[in-house]
């Protein structure tokens, strides 16, 4: 599998050029710049305490530049969270991933997808999210596009493949894809969100992966009946 890891040192993949959509130019220096200060003043304040004029200080720009690049503090989050996404998903495609090998496949994914939404910055992100959506319904359809949905679209074009190749009997690739990472979620993602200290015994990010995948691949086992194709 050619995934890379997504918990590689974010500090060495931010000082590389991130695309700003597929194909499309790297961003500038100066971009990066401005969305490298917007994220640390929405993680330390939040988005709706962070000001675009204390973003242009922390940046050190001018308004004029800020607002070239981006229109509101809004489209400036919607940056700054899919710079992230495409940080910690660098490279990562699960596209020439193996259709033939889906154990070891859907491991390194949910061990993959698991270090990214437990890492403290992403943990910290969902919050600012979940806290701010009901002032800002834009910014959790922003965090869904960038995050979730590139996500779920990974894991359904490969168990597309998997299904075609009749390594697994996937007739609903995107509810399947859906089904597998709420498996990896289960309490572990809320309680690290809440900020809940773990209790003795509490599961630990290997068994969540252990069961899900056992669960999972004997429920979309090869042959195995199917409400409707």
């Amino acid at each position: 599998m050619s995934a890379k890891a997504l918990t590689k040192d974010a500090t060495a993949a931010a000082g590389r050029a991130v695309p700003a959509e597929d194909g499309a130019p790297p961003q500038s220096p100066k971009v990066r710049q401005i969305i490298g200060a917007a994220k640390d003043m929405f993680l330390e304040h939040g988005f709706g305490a962070a000001s675009m004029d204390a973003i242009v200080q922390a940046a050190g720009v001018s308004k004029a530049t800020v607002y070239a690049h981006f229109s509101s503090k809004e489209e400036l989050f919607a940056g700054v969270v899919e710079a992230e996404c495409r940080v910690r998903f660098d490279e990562f495609t699960i596209g020439d991933a193996d259709p033939r090998d889906p154990a070891t496949v859907l491991r390194e994914l949910a061990c993959n997808f698991l270090a990214l939404i437990l890492s403290p910055e992403a943990l910290a992100l969902h919050r600012i999210i979940l806290a701010e959506t009901g002032r800002f319904p834009e910014l959790g359809r922003i965090f869904w596009k960038v995050g979730p949905e590139r996500v779920i679209g990974e894991v359904s074009r490969y168990l597309a493949r998997a299904d075609a190749g009749g390594a697994l009997s996937v007739p609903e690739p995107r509810l399947a894809a859906e089904q597998f990472l709420s498996l990896l979620k289960v309490e572990l993602h809320l309680r690290r969100l809440l900020n809940i200290a773990p209790e003795p015994g509490e599961i630990t990010p290997d068994r969540v992966v252990g069961a899900a995948i056992d669960l999972f691949l004997r429920g979309y086992a090869a042959g195995a009946p199917h409400a409707a194709r």
